[in-house]
């Protein structure tokens, strides 16, 4: 879904042909476990405060 946007052929292509090693390497076991969990694991979303102490507490040093 993050390429959907894709219109030119040629990007296209690019991302069919990535898509077709990356299956390669997985059935053939040359990526590890945890390569592979990164395909069904979502980061969760954090929830930015919008109050100022709420700003003040997370923002970075």
């Amino acid at each position: 879904m993050k390429n959907s946007h894709v219109r030119d052929v040629r990007a296209i292509d690019i991302l069919i042909i990535k898509g077709e090693m990356d299956l390669q390497e997985t059935l053939l076991n040359w990526k590890q476990d945890c390569h592979v969990r990164d395909y069904f694991e979502h980061p969760t979303k954090i929830q930015e405060p919008t109050d100022f102490l709420g700003k003040f507490l997370t923002q970075k040093h």
